[in-house]
């Protein structure tokens, strides 16, 4: 016969799921600005240029990932991302995300810094990387040929303040914007009412001109 004591009597009741965290409400804002702009997380990362991947926008979305740990860059890639500036963003998102963002002149000074070390010189008047790297390219096909053409023409025509702006603020996602001809040929627009002052009617010109399937200096 065989004893058991209520010592050594042990019961062992299986574990229920562990309960689910609720997910914190900005993560949900996020999730509904991406659907409300009909993009696929895929998307999403595709506009950060894959600085953030499809991965973290899922785990962002579900809460998993905190936003206030991700890096100034990280963030305001991330808003532009969803077309939302790092302030529209803090109002919807319902958090503060306290950065000491650059001023337009660091990032002006940074970017012809980095400008310089690349190429070697001091960019033409509104010429982009693209058009620099293309020259740079042609040089190194044929170099006799390079050395004896001329470089390209600067152009002087003087950018309006809000069609810069439209360049800083969409210039990633309509790379096009960041081209020189295209920056001239809209400088040049001739506007019924005088050239707007807001950078989102600059990218509602440029939208519309290539729907008509304008392309600059194709003649």
């Amino acid at each position: 016969m065989f004893l058991v004591t209520s010592a050594s009597c042990r019961i062992f009741m299986p574990r229920g799921p562990e309960p689910k965290k609720p997910r914190p409400a900005w993560s949900t804002a996020l999730r509904a600005r991406r659907v409300a702009l009909d993009l696929k997380q895929e998307d999403v990362a595709a506009r950060t240029e894959d600085a953030i991947s499809q991965g973290t926008v899922s785990d962002l979305e579900r809460g998993k990932v905190d936003i206030l740990n991700m890096t100034a860059s990280r963030v305001g890639q991330l808003a532009t991302a969803l077309d939302w500036t790092l302030e529209e963003m803090q109002e919807a998102l319902g958090v503060q995300l306290v950065y000491a963002l650059p001023t337009f002149a660091e990032v002006e000074k940074s970017t012809l810094d980095s400008f310089r070390k690349e190429f070697g010189r001091d960019p033409f008047p509104n010429e982009t990387y693209r058009e620099a790297k293309r020259w740079l390219a042609a040089q190194a096909a044929d170099s006799n040929k390079a050395v004896q053409s001329p470089l390209p023409a600067p152009l002087d025509r003087p950018l309006p303040d809000a069609l810069h702006e439209a360049v800083q603020l969409y210039g990633k996602r309509f790379p096009e914007l960041r081209d020189a001809r295209w920056q001239q040929y809209l400088a040049g627009f001739n506007w019924r009412e005088g050239q707007p002052d807001d950078p989102e009617a600059w990218l509602d010109l440029y939208r519309d001109l290539t729907r008509a399937g304008i392309v600059p200096g194709s003649n």
